[in-house]
């Protein structure tokens, strides 16, 4: 059984993933990848709200948008991707909840060797709950659920924080919980 460790962008899947490709759901992952960077580039180049755009905000938002995970260690970890959806309602600021679903990836792979891992689909789904808006552009959620592929079972379970972006309106939200 393996812990959550990271929830963030990984720059590197790129390489690792390329040399993986051959069936229509290596495809399909792959695709969901490059959606995935070419959204957190998107999202890196944007300017981070400011407490007044996040103070001034009302109703509620949903973002979504592509997730990618590592869990475990860096010699036996998992690389996966997911599709993600965050609520948030501005008129309850403890009200942030969400959801990681149709999970998949890598298994067994070294971080070390880019030629590492197996490709597999993940069953189960990471639950984003109990979260709320904090002071300036910040954000937490908790996460938690269980995950099984490529023989393994991945516990997740621990707090995520985030940041709002847009410089005028909340354009974007960015989770991370750095290794």
């Amino acid at each position: 059984m393996r812990t959550f460790v990271k929830f963030g962008v990984i720059t590197c899947a790129f390489t690792t993933l390329v040399a993986c490709r051959g069936t229509s759901y290596e495809d399909a992952l792959l695709e969901r990848m490059e959606d995935g960077e070419r959204l957190a580039y998107r999202v890196d180049a944007m300017t981070d709200s400011g407490p007044l755009v996040v103070d001034n905000t009302t109703g509620s938002a949903s973002f979504s948008g592509v997730a990618e995970l590592i869990a475990g260690p860096e010699t036996n970890g998992a690389l996966l991707f997911g599709d993600a959806f965050v609520r948030v309602d501005f008129d309850d600021q403890s009200n942030v909840y969400g959801s990681i679903s149709d999970i998949g990836g890598l298994g067994n792979v070294d971080f070390n060797d880019e030629d590492s891992g197996n490709i597999d689909r993940y069953s189960g789904t990471i639950t984003l709950s109990d979260g709320s808006v904090g002071s300036g552009n910040q954000l937490e959620v908790d996460y938690i659920g269980t995950l099984r592929g490529n023989g393994d079972t991945i516990v997740f379970d621990g707090n995520v924080t985030g940041v709002f972006s847009g410089e005028f309106d909340i354009e974007a939200v960015t989770l991370a919980n750095p290794r």
